[in-house]
């Protein structure tokens, strides 16, 4: 929105405080415990607990309603519009930020400009040694994972609408070609997006992919997911993949039987959800 109404600075700063918060639930968690144990809580700290954050959501909703109640001078917005022409701008967005606003423009243009400088005073090595962006199989990429997401979404509806909860599910092992951290990466958050297809778990020392996946009626249905997974293996060593990753792929196209493919089925009574 910032972009079609000639705002783009609102736009990068948009993007860069998203970023710098999708940062720090990334550092949060990377502190929290890989395994939660269950164990049994004293009914007085579930009690606690519940009271704790049921008064932060009352003093929250307080707090907000009391703030909005309590202007009593008429808001600066209109002050902006009629003096916007004033300052050669052509909207009202870029008047606050070249004009009245210019000092904070100013600061964030620094903390920019100073970032720029210190990622080129210490470059860091490549993520991928040797991997150069090819333009026309990324976008092979794309469209394949904009088909599956179609494709996919069609598929696991209708197997919700017709099965509901006794839709049948299996955790598969997929094995692996690249051997790079960025690579395996990219395959398994592409497997996620794609409905009816979750990563479970990734096996790096032995490259492997644990995927849930549904709907599955037979061996021909695991067949098909795991070869789904490693056409999009191709597909990325193809695009942002080194010469040898593209290769490696393409030599195990037909490759089956390797270790760690027996799937573990689910029972579809046990109630699997998409």
């Amino acid at each position: 929105m910032f972009l079609v109404r000639g705002a783009p600075d609102l736009a990068l700063t948009q993007f860069l405080v998203e970023t710098m918060t999708l940062v720090v639930v990334v550092l949060v968690l990377r502190r929290m415990p890989a395994r939660f144990v269950h164990g049994r809580t004293v009914k007085r700290a579930r009690l606690l607990r519940v009271a704790v954050s049921g008064a932060v959501g009352v003093l929250v909703t307080c707090f907000a309603l009391a703030t909005s109640a309590a202007r009593t001078d008429p808001a600066i917005s209109p002050g902006y519009i009629r003096r916007a022409a004033s300052t050669g701008a052509h909207n009202v967005v870029d008047a606050i930020l070249v004009d009245f606003r210019a000092l904070d423009t100013l600061g964030e243009i620094s903390v920019l400009l100073v970032a720029t400088a210190v990622v080129a005073a210490f470059s860091l090595p490549p993520v991928l040694p040797g991997a150069v962006p090819r333009p026309l199989p990324i976008v092979r990429l794309l469209a394949h994972l904009l088909a599956d997401l179609v494709r996919s979404g069609t598929t696991v509806a209708w197997q919700v609408v017709r099965h509901g909860r006794r839709t049948s599910a299996a955790i598969i092992e997929v094995q692996l070609r690249v051997d790079s951290d960025l690579l395996i990466t990219a395959v398994a958050e592409l497997t996620t997006m794609t409905p009816g297809t979750l990563v479970a778990e990734i096996d790096r020392r032995r490259r492997r992919l644990y995927v849930h996946v549904l709907p599955v009626r037979g061996p021909e249905d695991i067949t098909r997911h795991r070869d789904a997974v490693r056409a999009v293996e191709r597909r990325v060593a193809r695009a942002v993949g080194t010469t040898s990753d593209a290769d490696d792929t393409n030599r195990h196209t037909t490759a089956h039987g390797t270790p760690g493919d027996t799937p573990q089925e689910r029972d579809p009574g046990q109630g699997e959800e998409s």
